[in-house]
């Protein structure tokens, strides 16, 4: 591997999983070098290696190693005059290009220590085509099925804390206060991938306490929702949608709900994913759970929330997949998708939130237990899994593979993740 294309990260991963040949190992300026302890990775700020200990010509020296893809670089990132690093006992590099700096402070040059197979094949994964989206795709059976367990047990966790994450920081907006979140959050989703944004910003403008003590009024529930969303016509003929104005525009007097940003789109989507229907169907559920989160906490099994989530719109839209046009009578029930989509992506992360909060590691663990008996998710990421020979039969296999291919394949971390560091060792 030429110089112009190594990395100091890879240069970190070689010496942290110790991939170079050591045997004989001295200094640029033939100090005899033996590594007992090669320091534990620093991600922060400092030394790239922290408590490492050493054999300098017999001596014994404990401290720090700092690591460079040039010998040049710890002048041209000013170390000499920062205290971080004073207590470096070893600089190591690729390439010794500055010999009065590699004479002054022990450094060794790993250029020919390192296996060039294994260069070859980090290289192969960083420069695999733009449209190859997992870089590894051609070199998946080399790794053992059983190797992906642990893996993936690893990523669903990770998947589940950054989505708990969002949901935190939307509580801490809220002041914490747990309904509204929780209703906001589960607006977001009722959403979609679309319309998700715009769905929470009409959530977080509405006084939710108030919109739940509306229950048993579900045409003024619908009012306010369609209302806030600008789903509803500015003069309808039709003398439900004229109801649904009157009521909407009697609670705005009353509540002076603010404008929300933006509008709800239809592209690209299904009718019975229209942003009307799941708007009718979220007022449904309110009407019929007004403390549904409080059930979820204490559900036993995923069927259970799941039959919560299994609503019917009003009448209405029986006829009805947009406010003014008409269309042939089907009722419009939550399906089966749309409530996995929902338990997977906003009643678990909300579970597994609610559970590190409060520290209830039951909770937690139950909230993964959903995931891993769940069905997956169909879309076109894990379908490309399965191209690939991967096994997505749970929701837990899904989110997994999802984690991994948003946050490590898109973003070339193969240094990062199990199965690339297995191709790259192996």
């Amino acid at each position: 591997m030429h110089i112009a294309t190594m990395q100091e990260r890879l240069l970190q991963y070689i010496w942290h999983q110790k991939y170079f040949d050591a045997r004989g190992l001295v200094t640029q300026t033939g100090e005899q070098i033996v590594i007992q302890d090669s320091g534990q990775w620093n991600k922060h700020q400092g030394p790239d290696f922290l408590n490492a200990r050493i054999l300098i010509d017999g001596i014994r020296w404990a401290g720090h190693v700092e690591i460079h893809t040039r010998c040049s670089h710890w002048n041209q990132h000013k170390h000499s005059g920062d205290p971080f690093y004073s207590n470096v006992i070893l600089h190591v590099v690729w390439e010794d290009d500055d010999k009065t700096l590699s004479a002054s402070m022990p450094t060794i040059e790993l250029q020919d220590r390192i296996s060039s197979c294994m260069l070859n094949r980090y290289e192969a994964l960083m420069t695999a085509s733009p449209g190859q989206t997992i870089a590894c795709s051609n070199q998946l059976d080399m790794v053992k099925p059983d190797y992906w367990v642990a893996w993936k047990e690893q990523l669903v966790v990770e998947r589940l804390q950054r989505n708990a994450a969002a949901f935190t920081s939307l509580l801490k907006e809220t002041g914490n206060d747990w309904e509204k979140a929780g209703w906001c959050w589960l607006t977001r989703h009722f959403g979609g991938p679309v319309n998700g944004d715009f769905f929470e910003r009409l959530g977080s403008s509405l006084d939710w306490k108030w919109l739940i003590r509306q229950r048993q009024q579900l045409t003024k529930v619908e009012a306010v929702l369609l209302g806030q969303a600008g789903l509803l016509p500015s003069d309808p003929a039709d003398p439900y949608l004229q109801l649904l104005a009157q009521e909407y525009a009697a609670a705005q007097q009353l509540r002076s709900f603010p404008p929300v940003h933006g509008q709800a789109s239809r592209l690209r989507m299904r009718p019975a994913s229209f942003p009307d229907i799941r708007l009718a169907q979220l007022a449904a559920l309110i009407q019929q759970y007004p403390d549904i989160h409080r059930h979820w906490i204490t559900c036993g099994h995923w069927k259970e929330a799941a039959t919560m989530l299994a609503v019917t719109a009003s009448a209405f839209w029986d006829y009805h997949y947009q406010p003014a046009e008409a269309s042939p009578w089907q009722p419009k029930k939550l399906g089966e998708d749309a409530i996995h989509y929902l338990l997977i992506n906003a009643v678990v992360p909300m579970l597994f939130a609610y559970a590190q909060t409060m520290s209830m590691p039951a909770l937690r663990q139950t909230a993964i237990n959903w995931l891993q008996n769940m069905p997956a998710e169909t879309n076109q990421v894990l379908q490309g899994w399965q191209r690939l020979g991967l096994t997505v039969s749970t929701a837990a296999d899904g989110q997994a593979l999802l984690e991994l291919t948003k946050h490590y394949c898109l973003l070339k971390k193969c240094l990062d993740c199990r199965i690339g560091q297995y191709i790259i060792g192996h």
